[in-house]
């Protein structure tokens, strides 16, 4: 019999109608090659994947498409004569969430491939970034707010109404603007993104998804804000300065010293 191992399930893009899953695994040919390998989806129809040329160590590729819900998937490996091995391990693939999000290099239009938690964004080798948003249904409207809660009130800015969406702002399928504004500032950011079923964040809520990342570079700190100065004169003198008790400092409050009564006559509001 045959016997291969498939090692990893990794989710390599979306779309709202199917998403592509790479599958990768080993083979051994004893004690007969196969000539393909099919792919078996929730115990259905058989797709056949090829017989991908392994890798230095042994490794094979695939690509296949299923739907945007949970899907178990495992291989067989088929002789020339249709003869099945026994299925390799079972992958489950779990649901996904609302959305995915895909990194550009604006500058040049090229998809740079998944863009998940924990990534970093060099703005030396990639100064125009973008970072494409997915949903993996149809949606209404998209809002998006880095670093921040959404406000919907800027179409482009916040929320888009129609793909593909993107932070910052997309300029159409497959182009984004350069260059970038906010994905070159250093530091830790998160990007969230919520579904509208209508237009301009109405309707109902769909779902929200995010993404945390850093932005390589030296964090600059925030400048100490510049204390207000103390007033002067301040209520505690303006109150002593009232010597008559008539609520009022004027200069009926002379007190034989008028150089200092003439300074809180004038910054002195009435009492």
């Amino acid at each position: 019999m045959y016997a291969y191992l498939v090692l990893a399930l990794v989710l390599i893009a979306s779309s709202a109608s199917a998403r592509p899953e790479l599958l990768r695994w080993t083979h051994d040919p004893d004690p007969v090659p196969a000539v393909r390998f099919d792919a078996v989806v929730d115990g259905g129809a058989h797709v056949s994947v090829g017989n991908p040329t392994p890798d230095a160590q042994g490794i094979r590729e695939a690509t296949i498409e299923v739907e945007p819900s949970p899907a178990r998937i495992h291989l067989v490996a088929v002789a020339e004569d249709g003869t099945e091995s026994d299925p390799s391990n079972e992958i489950t693939r779990p649901t996904p969430g609302f959305a995915s999000f895909r990194l550009w290099d604006a500058a040049t239009d090229t998809p740079l491939g998944e863009f998940e938690s924990g990534a970093v964004i060099d703005p030396v080798s990639l100064p125009c970034a973008a970072i494409e948003i997915v949903p993996v249904e149809s949606v209404g409207s998209i809002a998006k707010a880095l670093d921040g809660e959404h406000t919907c009130t800027q179409p482009g800015l916040d929320h888009e109404n129609s793909a593909p969406y993107a932070w910052e702002e997309d300029a159409g399928p497959g182009r984004f603007g350069c260059p970038r504004k906010t994905l070159v500032v250093p530091g830790e950011h998160v990007l969230r993104v919520r579904g509208f079923a209508s237009t301009s964040c109405t309707g109902s809520i769909l779902g929200e998804a995010s993404v945390s990342f850093t932005v390589a570079g030296e964090v600059v700190p925030e400048p100490e804000p510049t204390p207000e100065p103390d007033p002067f004169p301040t209520p505690e003198q303006c109150e002593q300065a009232d010597f008559d008790g008539n609520g009022l400092v004027t200069s009926g409050d002379f007190d034989g010293e008028g150089g200092w009564l003439r300074i809180y006559l004038a910054g002195c509001p009435e009492q």
